[in-house]
């Protein structure tokens, strides 16, 4: 008795809840009822740098305005570090009140933009139905990628479930002949300078090939900007798929980025690579030789290429496969943090300064695009390596 009246007011709670959820789930839309697509801004956390989709679904009739959002993580949950290393980590369907929805865009200046979308009664049950199976616990989970499967192409697939080929897709306004890293570029080039050369780290040359007009929904924007152009079947005939746009939520004021050029990657990378000079050229003039600034950058050139690799070839990051940066971030600088002169290592070594050369000269002829922060980069591993070889040799 104790027990029970300790916890009476938790499980009414339980109770409840389970209630509300059942009665919501078998509930049936009203003819005024609305399915929107809501896109909204980018903001200033890299993670938040493309924007983000969700569904709308609401009745007034039934006293309901809901949003869906399959972009919810939690950094604490058990393995989200190692799984995102591997490329499996795990995102979740999240259902929450439009008004809770708004206010967190609101709080971080964020606007929403809401496309009501052209569906028939039936059409939107079906939306609805789906959506809340996939927000039970057992179903909302799903395995996260980044170009592939996030929170706007979850958001296509479940309009393609249901409308199957009634969506008459328009792609004319959308251009991907630079690949899913020239798509990206606009949203972290200048905003995001750093962002932007991790991620030209860490793709590889597939993220540079051609894509399909529709695999650019990966990007809210460019999801809700096709939607705006695209037609649905109703009947035989050919509709627009969206009947009425609004911005139901503007910024406060508009977010102004200005990062000076002394903190942008070229410009660092540029006074390492000068440093780095001099510190060869004083070392050539005096017949010396800096056996820790050896060890240091090609300790952290080999660390660096030896990720690069793993990720190419034991995680499921496939756009991080055939990483053209492996010509000039390589385990094989392994071969110059010793003074061995055996035939293995110089092999090694000359196998490096080749693989640097191509690099150079290959700039902008190979199928990957490098960053330009890479270039001064590039052209000092070469001169220290050749530095290296020479003096070794002469000993």
């Amino acid at each position: 008795m104790i027990f029970l009246k300790r916890y009476r007011y938790i499980f009414i709670l339980i109770f409840t809840i389970t209630i509300t959820v059942q009665s919501l789930s078998a509930q049936r839309l009203s003819e005024k009822s609305v399915v929107s697509l809501l896109t909204c801004s980018s903001g200033t956390e890299f993670y938040t740098a493309f924007g983000h989709t969700a569904i709308r679904v609401y009745d007034p009739v039934k006293g309901f305005d809901l949003a869906y959002n399959y972009g919810v993580f939690n950094f604490n949950d058990p393995n989200f570090y190692s799984n995102f290393i591997i490329g499996k980590p795990s995102y979740r369907l999240q259902r929450e009140s439009m008004t809770r929805f708004a206010d967190y865009y609101r709080y971080f200046n964020r606007s929403v933009y809401e496309q009501k979308l052209n569906l028939p009664l039936e059409k939107r049950q079906e939306v609805f139905d789906f959506l809340q199976e996939n927000a039970k616990p057992e179903n909302m989970s799903y395995e996260y990628d980044y170009f592939r499967n996030n929170c706007a192409t979850k958001v296509v697939d479940v309009f393609d479930i249901i409308l199957k080929d009634d969506i008459v897709y328009n792609y004319t306004d959308v251009n991907t002949d630079n690949g899913f890293r020239g798509l990206m570029k606009p949203y972290i080039n200048n905003q995001m300078p750093w962002v932007k050369l991790g991620s030209d780290i860490i793709l590889g040359w597939k993220s540079d090939l051609k894509t399909h007009p529709k695999q650019s929904t990966f990007l809210p924007e460019y999801l809700r900007d096709i939607y705006s152009n695209s037609q649905i079947d109703i009947n035989g005939n050919k509709e627009p798929l969206v009947y009425e746009a609004r911005l139901i939520l503007p910024r406060k004021h508009e977010q102004s980025i200005n990062i000076p050029f002394y903190t942008k990657p070229l410009f660092i990378t540029s006074v390492i690579a000068f440093i780095i000079l001099i510190i060869t050229y004083i070392g050539f003039r005096k017949n010396s030789y800096s056996n820790l600034l050896d060890k240091t950058i090609w300790s952290l050139n080999a660390i660096i290429g030896i990720a690069l690799l793993f990720t190419w070839l034991f995680t499921q990051h496939i756009y991080s496969a055939y990483n053209l940066n492996l010509l000039w971030l390589s385990p094989l600088a392994i071969a110059f943090l010793h003074k061995r002169v055996s035939k293995m290592w110089i092999i090694l070594r000359y196998a490096f300064i080749v693989t640097l050369i191509i690099a150079t000269i290959g700039w902008s002829l190979l199928p990957q695009e490098f960053n330009s922060a890479f270039f001064p980069l590039i052209i000092i591993f070469l001169i220290r390596a050749i530095k290296h070889v020479k003096m070794f040799k002469a000993k």
